[in-house]
């Protein structure tokens, strides 16, 4: 579809921008008129904000109900984000120069072209706010910032890498999981610690037959992430190389549990990869991993950090961990608050003292939690 031989349709932004163009330009009109939205499908989120589609953000914001509550699927919700992002964008422009940052835009934040997939776009747009964060607010200013830097095993690279003036090192590495769909009307349980073959066969069994829905936690998520991250990332010769594994969990389909299943799989005191060496290589996470990655970083994107394209609304929601891998032999928690000026914390620090989360309906199920509870502790991994 030749878009970029039609007009912008956005007058509200144009209009908005036209005055401070010397100051912001409208990059996204620019990528408009220059094809790089050509091959975009018309489903695509961007494109459904510069169309100013209110019932589809209506749309959009009712199905994410559990994540976002802000309201903002009426009129405003489109010029904002755009306004934001076009600042973003032309942020990154400046730090990593055109050419990247218009590849980026033509080949990821397309998230498929026609086979567009959603999930993809804000796996970009997840790159987009870690890269403009760690570039306006790193511990010190940043002369010189590289976008997918070759470094990894056969010229791999992470995301980006910003070298601070202080001697700071930032390599990131940016991931966001896919979920399956959930049935809300379901009773459901979720362990968070490992269980043998057996145990969740017989969990399984056992919550079936009770009409609850057994999810175990996803472990084989978190192994490839830290797999793909050893391939990109090389290893740290001192606490001032700093490898980080940030992940968005926002998009869970148990989303009340917040960050409950990532942390939990990485510090519960039972078997958490990030307290029990023997569970991680077990499990398939490589030596080579575990000496590479610093920290890893999850968080939960709130609507003003959609809606403003802005990391910082992690201060005002607090939902995010920074957890430090205590396996890296050069890694300090000090280096890393002072790398991302957030609470970083050991895995001894945040074990959520809650081995299973519960959502069941109201009625009195002490019989069968204290028997799930019996075949959990029964399996342990």
């Amino acid at each position: 579809m030749n878009r970029h031989s039609r007009p912008f349709p956005n007058k509200d932004l144009l209009l908005a921008l036209s005055s401070a163009k010397d100051v912001l330009p409208n990059r996204i009109e620019e990528c408009w008129l220059n094809g790089l939205f050509d091959e975009y499908a018309e489903q695509h989120f961007l494109i459904r904000a510069i169309e100013n589609d209110t019932k589809f953000f209506k749309s959009y914001f009712y199905q994410n109900r559990e994540n976002f509550s802000y309201g903002y699927e009426q009129t405003t919700f489109s010029f904002t984000f755009l306004m934001n992002l076009n600042s973003r964008l032309n942020f990154l422009y400046c730090s990593f120069g055109k050419p990247k940052i218009e590849k980026f835009i033509k080949d990821q934040l397309s998230a498929g072209k026609q086979n567009y997939k959603q999930n993809m776009f804000f796996e970009a747009l997840s790159e987009l706010h870690l890269l403009s964060h760690f570039a306006a607010f790193g511990p010190s200013s940043t002369p010189r910032m590289t976008y997918e830097p070759p470094m990894g095993v056969n010229g791999a690279n992470p995301e980006a890498r910003f070298e601070y003036n202080n001697g700071i090192t930032l390599d990131i590495e940016a991931k966001t999981p896919n979920f399956p769909e959930r049935n809300y009307e379901k009773n459901i349980i979720l362990p968070g610690i490992l269980m043998n073959e057996s145990g969740r066969i017989e969990l399984n069994d056992y919550c079936k037959q009770h009409q609850i829905e057994c999810r175990f936690p996803r472990i084989l998520k978190l192994v490839d992430f830290f797999e793909s991250a050893a391939k990109k990332f090389i290893i740290p010769t001192s606490t001032a190389h700093i490898n980080l594994l940030a992940i968005n969990w926002t998009y869970t389909d148990i989303s009340e549990t917040e960050l409950f299943e990532p942390t939990q799989l990485l510090c519960n005191q039972t078997n958490g990869i990030f307290v029990k060496k023997d569970i991680a290589l077990k499990i398939g996470i490589s030596e080579e991993a575990l000496q590479k990655i610093t920290a890893v970083f999850l968080y939960q994107i709130s609507e003003e950090t959609l809606l403003f394209s802005d990391l910082r609304y992690l201060f005002k929601t607090r939902n995010y961990r920074i957890i430090m891998n205590p396996f890296v032999k050069h890694g300090d928690t000090k280096r890393v608050h002072e790398l991302t000026h957030m609470m970083v914390h050991r895995p001894t620090e945040v074990d959520d003292n809650r081995d299973i989360y519960f959502n069941l309906d109201l009625k009195n199920w002490s019989e069968e939690i204290s028997q799930i509870r019996n075949i959990v502790s029964e399996h342990l991994l």
